[in-house]
């Protein structure tokens, strides 16, 4: 059958284009056209599908004059190809024209009753083709320009507002426009990015291309998927950057040092692997460790305080694994450490966040197994259990809990919201201890238990306020004012925005670069999407924007204060979050009118300290890896308390 009828045949369910994505890969390995233009169909083919969307009719008829086109370049001889058995071509695995995947699928011919298939009549027999080699192969490679109109077609068609396709083998993706939110004060709109395959895991904001933008990744238990902002657009880039496969939970880092973000991932019953960004793309990289068993949490950290990002992997019932970063290779180092086989963590569980709970300058561990499994990091040579004096109950039977790390009260140091039934914050009093506190809005619009949640300055009044995912579907905000949260009101847009919408991964950054920060979800069903924040700024305050010229080592903060206020702002640089979710990239401060100090505590001891006035309504960048705006100081100089 003719592409253009098959197509047309299955219009009102889903046209199948697996096989000219298989079909085009194949021609790539015959050496027929381009590996550069298969990789950017497959990636356009993926863009669709990630999309989820059918193509229109008026997709059909662009995609129809494409391959009239694409025929009338070629020879005007008969276009035949051998054909298996009907009963083959039902055979899972293959696709509607009967192809298996990675086969090369002619496409453009008709069927035909005697196995061959046709579309004129001049010169029939299957036994021609021999002789018509170089016409088929002209005629492919039309065909397959033929494919790519098909993508790009529904690439342009399906994708509409600001969400257009991509260029340089990138696919816009998305699959409606933005759901607006009249008369919200937070939230404006939502950009559907809906992935539509899949449990849903992470989401991480992450400038992979060092352009200033800040760039989106998932994570999924059925594929991973990179989408580079270009333009005011996403633009998915995973197959043209190298990337592939699964990822229950992926984190980025520098760890060989060359200025590159590279990427760790784990996925089920695969050995986890480093994605290290080479001239142009990822090469992938498995961990030299064998008997991979459940390996689904993992982090970076400076372990030993040397500036190195190590790495550690949780591996269910076989231990946590430790890799210590030796110049660029990642060495097993868990039995020297207290992990591995017969050490701490040898039990199931979800996810790590990493950070100085008890104020040492090491940071610790803290895993998503039983109630809350916290090991405390002893001066960078070994981890050693801890037992804290409360119930985190981090673990559920039908569900996976992701805390929220950060620093709520404003002195420091990193407090903890558990989202359990209902959630609780616990606030660390200094040196590990934390105590659950009351917060009545919490246990009254909790009741119904919550999946994750994220702290972050939402309203831009610069104290920090929280973001949960409730188990029901649906973000509530609560905001802080003195050290109380209160439920923000439905104008925030929240409820318009995500009615309905089981949300599990959480990720906050400054996506638009306009001074707030906006939101990244990936739902439970794979729902993935961008909250748009348009909060003004309060009267008589300005913004504070931090930047680096270069990745920083995994654990590095950035503390700021004004002499407005008695409490102090903190971002931790790279750290896990949630269900395996991060934020990296420019950090954004509101800060009342004045002077604003700002201290860059390194993983590694180095302390450096700047400062900047601000001014009501505007906003000043530091540059913190710039001498001539951040200079070297002492401990008892860092604006803390």
């Amino acid at each position: 059958m003719e592409l253009v009828a098959r197509l047309q045949a299955v219009a009102p369910a889903r046209p199948d284009t697996v096989g000219i994505r298989d079909w085009v890969t194949q021609l790539a390995r015959d050496g027929l056209i381009d590996r550069k233009v298969a990789a950017d169909v497959a990636a356009m083919y993926e863009a669709v599908r990630f999309g989820g969307e059918t193509p229109s009719a008026e997709s059909l008829r662009s995609l129809r004059g494409a391959v009239d086109a694409a025929i009338a370049c070629m020879p005007a001889v008969e276009r035949s190809a051998p054909k298996g058995t009907a009963d083959e071509a039902k055979q899972p695995g293959n696709d509607a024209g009967g192809h298996a995947p990675g086969a090369s699928a002619p496409v453009g011919d008709a069927p035909s009753t005697d196995g061959a298939e046709r579309v004129t009549s001049a010169r029939p027999t299957a036994r021609a083709s021999a002789r018509l080699r170089p016409q088929r192969a002209a005629w492919k490679i039309g065909a397959a320009l033929a494919a790519v109109a098909l993508l790009l077609s529904g690439g342009y068609l399906a994708l509409e507002g600001r969400h257009q396709a991509g260029v340089e083998g990138g696919a816009g993706v998305g699959s409606t426009a933005p759901t607006e939110a009249p008369g919200a004060t937070l939230f404006t709109r939502r950009i559907d990015l809906s992935q539509h395959d899949g449990t849903g895991r992470g989401v991480s904001w992450v400038d992979f291309d060092r352009d200033g933008d800040q760039d989106l990744f998932l994570s999924s238990d059925s594929r991973m998927r990179l989408l580079e902002t270009r333009g005011g657009a996403f633009i998915d880039v995973t197959a043209r950057m190298g990337l592939s496969g699964a990822a229950r939970s992926g984190q980025w880092a520098d760890y060989d040092r060359d200025g590159d973000l590279d990427l760790a991932v784990t996925a089920t019953g695969r050995v986890p692997v480093v994605w290290k960004r080479g001239d142009a793309t990822f090469e992938p990289q498995q961990l030299p460790v064998r008997g991979w068993v459940n390996p689904e949490g993992l982090g970076w950290l400076d372990m030993e305080r040397d500036g190195d990002a190590d790495l550690i992997v949780t591996n269910g019932r076989a231990g946590i694994h430790l890799f210590r970063n030796d110049a660029g290779d990642l060495v097993d180092a868990s039995d020297a450490v207290g992990f591995g086989a017969a050490g701490i963590g040898r039990v199931n569980g979800d996810f790590v966040h990493l950070a100085d709970f008890d104020g040492d300058g090491f940071v610790d561990l803290l895993y998503g197994a039983r109630r809350g499994l916290a090991a405390r990091n002893v001066a960078g040579q070994r981890f050693e259990d801890v037992e804290w004096p409360l119930d985190l109950r981090m673990e559920a039977a039908d569900r996976k809990r992701a805390p929220a790390v950060g620093d709520f009260d404003g002195d420091s140091d990193p407090d903890l919201f558990i989202p359990q039934d209902p959630g609780v914050l616990h606030i660390n009093g200094g040196s590990g201890r934390f105590s659950p506190v009351a917060h009545p809005e919490l246990a009254a619009h909790l009741t119904g238990g919550a999946n994750s949640g994220v702290f972050g300055d939402l309203d831009r009044d610069g104290d920090v306020d929280l973001i949960v995912a409730l188990k029901a579907g649906g973000l509530v905000l609560f905001t802080q004012a003195e050290g109380n949260l209160n439920l923000a009101s439905a104008a925030t847009g929240l409820p318009t925005l995500m009615r309905g919408v089981i949300v599990v991964g959480l990720s906050v950054a400054d996506w638009e670069s306009d001074g707030d920060l906006d939101i990244a979800y990936h739902g439970m069903s794979g729902q993935v999407g961008v909250l748009v924040n348009e909060a003004p700024l309060p009267s008589g305050y300005g913004t504070l924007a931090v930047d680096f010229a270069a990745p920083q080592p995994p654990g590095t903060q950035l503390v700021a204060r004004s002499s407005a206020v008695p409490w102090v702002q903190t971002r931790r640089l790279g750290a896990a979050i949630n269900v395996g979710s991060q934020s990296t990239g420019t950090h954004v401060f509101s800060m009342p009118a004045g002077i604003a100090r700002l201290a860059v505590l390194r993983s590694d001891g180095v302390r450096l300290c700047g400062s900047a006035t601000i001014a009501p309504g505007v906003s000043v960048t530091i540059a913190a890896d710039d001498p001539s705006e951040m200079t070297p100081c002492e401990r008892e100089r860092v604006p803390l308390h």
